[in-house]
């Protein structure tokens, strides 16, 4: 008889809740509705924004390096949209266009690259956050034009990014010729 009994509970409550019925059959007592608040996005900690931004600089470092074996390039890549933006973007341009028009080419060892978070920066659109201190060491490679050929340098100093249309890019850069990376 208890195995009967639980069944048409257990029927009836499974049901009601199929019915078009408003309120619950009586000596039922309703179950409390419960309606879970959205989750709140989870603020990225300054490692994990620095992680993301290392991984935006150095696949947009690649794509240049990659381009600049190959002789150049007149338009950007994808890869160089997707990662750079503003002047930053048309500075890396205007070398790998004038590479094309000059014929020159580069080759030796690949750069080797330091990257640490060095937040800060406060100009119009860049997250202080984002900010990379970077050095780029091409010395053990070369450069050669119509004229000969020559070492390459230490390029050292700071990438400052921001969002674009929702996506971290490469804003803008301090970078100078130096004899050694910094420290």
């Amino acid at each position: 008889m208890k195995k009967i009994t639980l069944l048409l509970v257990l029927g009836s409550v499974l049901l009601s809740g199929c019915s078009n019925q408003a309120s619950p059959p009586s000596g039922v007592a309703p179950t409390p509705s419960v309606i879970a608040a959205p989750a709140t996005p989870k603020e990225p900690t300054q490692e994990e924004l620095s992680a993301e931004a290392e991984r935006v600089y150095r696949t947009f470092f690649d794509e240049v390096t990659r381009l600049e074996r190959e002789g150049g390039a007149l338009e950007p890549t994808q890869i160089l949209l997707d990662n750079g933006t503003g002047k930053y973007l048309d500075a890396n341009m205007a070398i790998l266009r004038e590479q094309v028009a000059s014929g020159e080419t580069v080759g030796g060892p690949l750069p080797t690259v330091t990257v640490k978070p060095a937040p800060g920066g406060n100009f119009s659109g860049v997250d202080p956050r984002l900010t990379l201190y970077v050095c780029e060491d091409s010395s053990q490679g070369w450069f050669q034009d119509s004229e000969g050929t020559y070492q390459g340098g230490i390029g050292d100093g700071n990438i400052y990014l921001g969002r674009v249309d929702g996506r971290m890019k490469i804003m803008a850069s301090d970078m100078k010729l130096v004899d050694e990376c910094a420290p």
